[in-house]
């Protein structure tokens, strides 16, 4: 489970920004965090910059050994790009913090940290020289590469002792992405899907009932007119199998087929993301990173949608976390101060804060915070 999360030196970031999922209720960690702004402030850019974080630390060892790595620093900036991420593992109850600094040709260092009672460093990285505590010596053996993170080699060389760690990055789904040679966990949220990335999507709902049924109520739930879909297989001698879905409608007791194309935008949102969001928001410990889920979607629909990440039960139990993009202002104080992150520019800079770190003389917990929001004395909204 994230904590915090931050960087410096990527994209439209310069000085850096920080992102906290910790909630003001004693122990309590969100799984939503909404980030919003004007037009061109960075909100995708944030999104691109964790999303590139978590899949360079989990994956980068599938880049060729001289392949430059994807970093995008500030306006072409030769300084080192900085990132960090505060979590918890799903197996102990010590508090994680991992520290990467890496420019194009090379990882410049790496650090992790555990807090137990107090903070101990118990992996160091300087170039290609690791330096650990005794209980990850079996780092020692493994060989580096310059353009690879230590977990991942890890991972590559089957080290156990990282293994929770790595599932921590590892577990991610999104879509946005930065130009990245091995980037595995991109998911094209794009309504207009082509042929064959609906087949995959519709032969996962095939192959998975639970999920599908799961998908079938949420929809059907949404007035939008549908009371049932199939999935049917075909057989094509150039493609091979096909899966296609299949939306009944139904009319003075009769029912209507429609393909996909057929169905409103909102419909194909639905029907090609809730995959996504139902495999996120029921497994703990993951992560979905979401950009413009506004898309399409009417507020009433956004709200039903983030609801899969509320607790399951009453004990508290969750799932995994969600950060995503969406202008509709309905939302805000449902998720409340602390589960929206604003975003401004100046001089083309971005820079961030939640809510609940502005003035307590317009943020109170008396007042709703749409208001202030949409009268732009808190920020993040366009000056017109």
């Amino acid at each position: 489970m994230i904590l915090r999360f931050g960087f410096r030196n990527f994209l439209s970031f310069e000085e850096g920004v920080e992102c906290s999922f910790e909630s003001n209720s004693k122990d309590k960690v969100n799984t939503l965090l909404n980030i919003r702004g004007a037009n061109g402030a960075g909100k995708t850019n944030l999104l691109k910059a964790l999303a590139f974080f978590m899949d360079f630390v989990a994956n980068s060892f599938n880049l060729k050994p001289d392949a430059t790595i994807g970093v995008v620093p500030f306006y072409n900036s030769s300084d080192p790009s900085d990132f960090f991420i505060e979590f918890k593992t799903q197996k102990t109850s010590c508090t994680y913090l991992y520290e990467l600094s890496l420019t194009k040709d090379c990882v410049v260092s790496e650090k992790l940290s555990r807090t137990n009672k107090r903070s101990t460093v118990i992996i160091s990285r300087q170039g290609n020289n690791i330096e650990t505590i005794s209980e990850f010596r079996a780092l020692k053996n493994i060989r580096l590469r310059k353009n690879a993170s230590l977990i991942s080699c890890a991972n590559q060389n089957e080290i156990g002792e990282l293994k929770d760690i790595y599932l921590i990055f590892s577990k991610v789904l999104t879509n946005v992405t930065v130009s990245r040679s091995f980037m595995t966990l991109y998911f094209d949220c794009a309504e207009d899907y082509g042929k064959e990335t609906l087949s995959i999507i519709s032969k996962l709902y095939y192959d998975n009932s639970k999920l599908f049924a799961d998908v079938k109520k949420f929809i059907s739930e949404c007035d939008i007119g549908i009371c049932d879909i199939e999935i049917r297989k075909d057989q094509s001698i150039t493609e091979g199998e096909i899966f296609t879905p299949v939306f009944y409608h139904k009319y003075n007791e009769k029912l209507f087929q429609l393909p996909y194309s057929a169905e409103s935008r909102g419909t194909q949102f639905l029907y090609t993301n809730l995959r996504l969001f139902f495999s996120i928001s029921q497994c703990p410990h993951t992560l979905l990173i979401f950009d413009e889920l506004d898309m399409s979607l009417h507020p009433f629909l956004i709200k039903k949608l983030i609801s899969l990440f509320e607790p399951i039960n009453k004990s508290g139990h969750i799932g995994g976390q969600m950060i995503f993009t969406a202008h509709d202002t309905t939302i805000i104080d449902s998720l409340k101060a602390d589960g929206s992150f604003l975003l401004n520019k100046s001089d083309n800079e971005s820079f961030g804060y939640r809510i609940d770190d502005c003035s307590s003389a317009i943020v109170r917990k008396d007042r709703n915070l749409r208001t202030p929001y949409e009268q732009g004395r808190i920020g993040g909204v366009p000056k017109l």
